[in-house]
């Protein structure tokens, strides 16, 4: 593992942070059970290993986005990094400036009606799903003091399902490729629950 922690030449903070894992990804941080489980991972190594999440997770901090989608996706990494890494000092820090910013989006990034002001449907939805992840962990975490509320967050889906053409798919709005099978391939479990309902 490198010692800078990264992000690494010619990758941005999207990316990185999807090494990590969020929501939608699994990245290393779920992979760690499993590498543990393995005899080829030794208790030094998986050390390392954790030890390399830790400062890229630091390193994502510093390195946040200050705006649109990236800003949110990448708080979203750092907080279930946070969550899987518990162990680990820091981590605490890292879920209470996670949160922060996570919050501070909901409150900027989203209008009255519930869409995500870069208007377009495929990042609309991505946030969406990130905000229905978050809604529920609240739900269950209180602790970690999250805001998202259910109104809001059935005003995005509803959004999200006015962004559609009949068929399901996206509307090819933005800079967002159309395509026949709609927004099922980033996991909205509820989408084509509520595509049918139209």
């Amino acid at each position: 593992f490198p010692d800078a922690g990264g992000p690494f030449r010619g990758e941005t903070t999207l990316q990185f942070a999807g090494r990590l894992g969020d929501q939608r990804r699994p990245g290393l941080t779920r992979a760690l059970g499993h590498l543990a489980a393995s005899p080829a991972w030794d208790e030094p190594l998986l050390a390392r290993l954790v030890n390399d999440l830790a400062l890229q997770t630091e390193r994502l901090l510093q390195r946040m986005p200050d705006s649109i989608n990236w800003r949110i996706a990448c708080a979203d990494s750092v907080l279930v990094t946070a969550l899987r890494l518990r162990f680990w000092p820091a981590a605490s820090e890292w879920a209470r400036q996670a949160t922060a910013i996570l919050n501070d989006a909901y409150h900027r990034q989203f209008h009255a009606d519930g869409s995500h002001y870069e208007h377009t449907p495929n990042y609309h939805t991505w946030m969406t799903y990130i905000m229905t992840g978050l809604w529920t962990l609240g739900r269950n975490r209180p602790d970690l003091e999250l805001v998202m509320e259910a109104d809001a967050v059935a005003r995005m889906w509803d959004y999200a399902l006015s962004c559609t053409r009949p068929n399901g798919s996206f509307n090819g709005l933005h800079d967002c490729r159309t395509r026949n099978q709609g927004p099922y391939g980033m996991g909205h479990d509820a989408f084509p629950v509520a595509a049918d309902r139209r």
